[in-house]
């Protein structure tokens, strides 16, 4: 859609949720797939950690460490 629409340059972004029973496969998959889609454009891509926000939602299914988060990083 970016890539339709926006000039050059422009500043894209992604945000993964973790934390949902994905695996650290899955996460680079996703990295390495969203990366062609702005390939023209700066593109960011910020991670979060899934927080159940009350009992009759999906529990958390892991606290992913800061560690994990930095095998992430460029």
């Amino acid at each position: 859609m970016a890539k339709e629409y926006a000039p050059p340059g422009t500043l894209t972004r992604t945000s993964i949720m973790l934390g949902c029973g994905e695996t650290p496969d899955q996460v680079i998959s996703t990295m390495e797939k969203v990366r062609p889609a702005g390939c023209w454009c700066r593109h960011v891509i910020t991670f979060g950690q899934y927080m159940r926000p009350s009992k009759r939602h999906m529990p958390v299914s892991e606290y992913v460490t800061p560690e994990a988060f930095e095998k992430y990083q460029p």
